[in-house]
């Protein structure tokens, strides 16, 4: 039950977020843009914002708008795109019978493992307005979480302005891997000195095991094993856009896991030796021995993904989310 209104909840909200940092001092708000991060109407966000600049936290700008902090921060006021802004919503989740909507990146998420689970087996178009009635959210957080995904390839606007995704084709499967081979060993090379031995150990341990318990592996130790050596191996790189860009280009695990859901289980002796010689290179400080043992492993497994993406596309698709809807 609620024991605030719905404005001072909101005002709260944003007090934290000024008071922790994740809304900076100069930062300019405006009341369309407060309510569309939060995901609510806007009478409660101008309530709140007014409340906050009679307190002092904000301060009215001579033309339109209101900045973080008092008139005489001697900041220049900056534009912030809020959802880009990692603010802390949790009091009002925990306070409201009526959480706050997910942020664009939430909704970016939940979309993108949803659509790379169907469109191996088709074109779907995407309804903006369903998107947001799904994840309750603004027509605007579902937008910039579809164009996200526009930026990264999965989706695409067509002639008659509708989203569409899919089909996840061999020529996207090549593009993606074409740019892996390239920064991923790189990457890995930089990344390298900074690991944790006892993290290599134990997944060299997790490897021996996967190779002794048989050629097949379950779709959760695939999970493991995969995430050790494309995700885990590169958490210490410094690069953080760089790291980004490579964990989103990870298109081959969507593959290989709904070959083995929908197909078979294929034998993996050959991709858990090529792991194992990455891993065994890092081991020994070789990182450029590593980078070139990785830079095989992509070209090899990239051939295996490409043959299961074929066979996989002669299936009917699993059931689809009721934003989606097949083209022929």
């Amino acid at each position: 039950m609620r024991t605030k209104t719905y404005y001072q909840l909101v005002r709260d909200v944003l007090a934290r977020n000024i008071e922790t940092g994740r809304l900076p001092a100069g930062t300019r708000l405006y009341t369309a843009a407060v309510a569309d991060r939060l995901g609510i109407s806007r009478p409660p966000a101008k309530r709140a914002i007014e409340m906050l600049a009679s307190e002092g936290l904000l301060s009215a700008l001579p033309k339109q708008g209101y900045q973080v902090g008092g008139p005489d921060i001697g900041a220049t006021a900056v534009r912030e795109n809020l959802h880009l802004l990692d603010l802390d919503l949790s009091m009002m989740t925990n306070q409201s019978s009526t959480p706050l909507a997910p942020r664009w990146g939430e909704v970016h998420d939940r979309l993108k493992g949803q659509l790379l689970n169907v469109i191996p087996f088709g074109t779907y178009q995407i309804s903006e307005s369903a998107v947001a009635e799904t994840y309750g959210v603004s027509r605007t957080v579902a937008h910039e979480a579809l164009a996200r995904l526009d930026a990264e390839g999965i989706v695409r606007k067509s002639r008659t302005s509708h989203w569409t995704a899919g089909p996840l084709s061999v020529r996207m499967l090549d593009e993606a891997q074409e740019i892996r081979i390239l920064l991923e060993p790189a990457a890995l090379v930089q990344a390298g000195p900074d690991m944790s031995r006892e993290e290599l150990l134990a997944i060299r341990a997790a490897l021996r095991n996967a190779a002794a318990d048989g050629p097949a592996l379950s779709i959760p130790r695939l999970a493991e094993l995969e995430t050790a050596l494309h995700v885990t191996c590169l958490a210490t790189l410094k690069n953080r856009k760089l790291h980004d860009l490579l964990i989103r280009l990870q298109l081959d695990h969507i593959v290989n896991e709904l070959f083995r859901r929908h197909v078979t289980t294929p034998d993996d002796r050959d991709m858990i030796a090529e792991h194992s010689l990455v891993i065994d290179h890092l081991l020994i400080g070789d990182f450029t021995g590593a980078g070139e043992s990785l830079r095989y492993h992509l070209h090899e497994d990239h051939q295996r993904t490409r043959a299961r993406l074929k066979v996989l596309s002669l299936f009917r698709e699993p059931q689809i989310a009721p934003w989606l809807s097949p083209l022929n």
